[in-house]
């Protein structure tokens, strides 16, 4: 998929794919490999041929004046056409300089600056797999009928939608007063989506630094500044990146030259509006913008002037909100107020009930995870295993199983440095960030089970040796045998089974050590079918069968000595073993055992009644039936139990004589 197709410095250090991962206007966005790393990353590629002939196909400028304006480097004014060309180069250079100089979790982060050549000009960010726009398309449902086309967007990605409507507002909430910008540009091309589907701003080649600026206060607008936004001729055919999105610009901006923070409320009440009314099947009759301007300045009027209308006020029920969630349809409406005065700040859009639910606070959570201690960690997982059907298989395998499963290896990592871990806190914590681990994976496809699990967390370094060690945490063990079943489901490599999960799981759970063992032991014998129908006779007759026969004969533990037996006629009745291993090595090891508790009794009886049948007659006449008669004799034994013995001892004779 990587290859080279850009001689450039950034070409040297990435191996970038000949197609785009998507566009989002002006940039195309490429997906690229770190040659000695093999990280990924995005390359945002702008393609100056391409908005020359833009520019010239649109009769803005011709070709000699953006030749004589990239000799001369320089714009003046926005009403003269000739510089159309620089100014659109100075935007680009503009979104990649300041992007630079803001760092935060949910703004698009660069990785390598600006790279400024004669056709292009390049950069590198993390890796993103959509724009706001593509990610959109990938959530919606298109029910068609013979008369009617209907899109929605499918229920389960709700939560990702007011997720990321989270973060974006963090964004902006950091602009406003950590950094005191304005950002002025929030629309569908400022945001991306990265492959933990994480929202990230960006675009900030319009910002305006309120510290630069001396307020100016008026009777309408407190703490605003006077300031016009430039507006072009021909702006309806003006490429939008070099002016601004009318649909997302606040009106008493553009209208009353207002400028301060609450500019940026209600373009982001704009771009909420899109996402929950977002359809790319122009066919339906769902309003797509709150504003649709088609860049035209007097529609942009008519369109502000319809919203604010007397006659058109809105409230709860408005038809215009009724693909807007119940718990965002009272501050929407905050949020879209005429006056800013009336709108709330970014803080307060924070601290709305649209963000105070436990699927979203959750979502938080497992943002700061890393920062909490185990114990707020151990009492959050507890709880949100009840809470797991709530979040979309999308949400869970993209956001959450990366999370947990960097955490579980880390904590995996530092217990190996102990012979014994005794923090049952920590053991518990890591038992369960596992188990949701295992929950999430059943959704995946076997080679991202194998990828996401067996590689990344078992095969790396060899971690497997530590995680499934009883003396680090037995628990693991436990869980890892109650999910057999998903293990032999999803990994379909036969050696890598054996070699990372069920002969470790064997080694470590089959031993006699200590009283918290008994619990593995009891879980892997009650489950011992699914090796079974893994393991070859080799591996059951020189592994398994010898040490279920150490257990039977050393452990102290009834039900262990019950499982035991009972997994020696699991064994018989799948015939994963053949009849001389029977006659020479468990009939001899039966002989031996001195207990006479009925249960035990009850369980034995079962292997003589499935096998036999395997044997001459006379090994059943010298080994079974003496056996037989001796165990009949025991005074444990209630009179219902003795009958049983009876009855089969009769039922052998009978087939003795049949076979005579």
């Amino acid at each position: 998929m990587f290859k080279s197709v850009f001689k450039t410095g950034i070409q040297a250090n990435y191996s970038i794919s000949s197609n785009p991962s998507f566009h989002a206007d002006p940039w195309s966005v490429y997906p690229a490999k770190h040659n000695s790393t093999s990280n990924l990353v995005s390359v945002f590629v702008f393609d100056k041929k391409k908005f020359e002939k833009t520019l010239i196909s649109l009769s803005l400028v011709d070709k000699k004046t953006i030749q004589k304006s990239i000799a001369k480097k320089s714009s003046s004014s926005h009403s003269n056409n000739i510089n159309l060309y620089l100014d659109g180069i100075n935007k680009i250079k503009a979104y990649i300089s300041n992007l630079a100089k803001f760092k935060h979790p949910n703004i698009l982060t660069i990785i390598e600056p600006i790279e400024d050549h004669s056709t292009k000009i390049l950069f590198v960010t993390e890796y993103l797999t959509n724009s706001l726009s593509s990610y959109l398309d990938s959530t919606i449902s298109t029910v068609s009928s013979t008369t009617t086309t209907t899109t929605t967007l499918i229920d389960n990605d709700q939560l990702a939608l007011q997720k990321g409507i989270l973060q974006i507002s963090n964004a902006i909430d950091f602009l406003h007063n950590n950094a005191h910008i304005i950002h002025l540009s929030i629309a569908p091309n400022s945001i991306f989506i990265n492959s933990n589907l994480d929202w990230k701003l960006s675009n900030l080649s319009s910002i305006c630094n309120l510290a630069d600026k001396k307020f100016k206060n008026t009777t309408t607008t407190t703490n605003a500044i006077d300031f016009s936004l430039p507006i072009y001729p021909n702006l309806s055919i003006v490429p939008k990146f070099i002016s601004y999105d009318l649909d997302y610009i606040d009106p008493s901006l553009l209208l009353n030259n207002h400028l301060n923070y609450y500019n940026d409320i209600f373009s982001l009440a704009s771009l909420i509006f899109f996402i929950y009314n977002y359809n790319h099947n122009s066919s339906t009759n769902s309003q797509t913008l709150l504003i649709n301007s088609n860049q035209s300045l007097s529609r942009y009027k008519s369109q502000i002037n319809q919203l604010f209308s007397s006659s058109n006020a809105l409230n709860l029920n408005s038809p215009l909100l009724k693909n807007l969630p119940a718990s965002l349809k009272p501050i929407f409406l905050n949020l879209i107020q005429k006056s800013p005065d009336d709108r709330p700040s970014i803080s307060q859009f924070l601290n709305s009930k649209f963000f105070n639910n436990i699927q979203i606070k959750s979502l938080i959570f497992f943002d700061q995870f890393l920062t909490k201690s185990n114990n707020e960690k151990l009492t959050f997982l507890n709880g949100f295993q009840n809470i797991l059907s709530q979040f979309s298989p999308s949400l869970l395998q993209k956001k959450i199983l990366p999370i947990l499963t960097d955490f579980f290896k880390s904590q995996s990592l530092i217990n190996s440095d102990n012979t014994e871990n005794n923090d049952n806190d920590n053991n518990q914590l890591i038992s369960i960030t596992l188990s949701i681990i295992l929950t999430i994976s059943q959704n995946l496809s076997q080679l991202s089970f194998h990828d996401k699990f067996v590689t990344d967390i078992f095969i790396s370094n060899n971690n497997y040796l530590n995680l499934i060690n009883y003396k680090k945490n037995p628990h693991i063990i436990k869980i890892l045998i109650q999910n057999l079943p998903l293990l032999i489901q999803k990994i379909s490599n036969s050696n890598d089974l054996n070699k990372f999960f069920l002969l470790p799981i064997l080694d470590n759970s089959l031993i006699l050590k200590n009283n918290n063992i008994l619990k593995i032991q009891e879980s892997l014998l009650l489950n011992l079918s699914s090796f079974l129908n893994i393991l070859d006779f080799t591996t059951i007759k020189n592994n398994l069968f010898v040490k279920l026969s150490s257990i039977f004969s050393k452990t102290t533990s009834l039900n262990i000595k019950i499982l035991s037996i009972n997994s020696f006629n699991l064994l018989i009745t799948n015939k994963s073993i053949d009849k001389f291993l029977i006659k020479e090595n468990l009939f001899p090891l039966l002989k031996q055992m001195k207990t006479r508790e009925p249960n035990v009794l009850m369980a034995l009886i079962k292997i003589y009644q499935n096998s036999y049948k395997l044997f001459d007659l006379q090994s059943i006449i010298s080994e079974i039936l003496p056996v037989l008669w001796n165990l009949s004799l025991a005074k444990t034994l209630d009179l219902h139990q003795f009958n049983i013995y009876i009855d089969t001892i009769k039922e052998i004779q009978s087939y003795i004589e049949l076979k005579q």
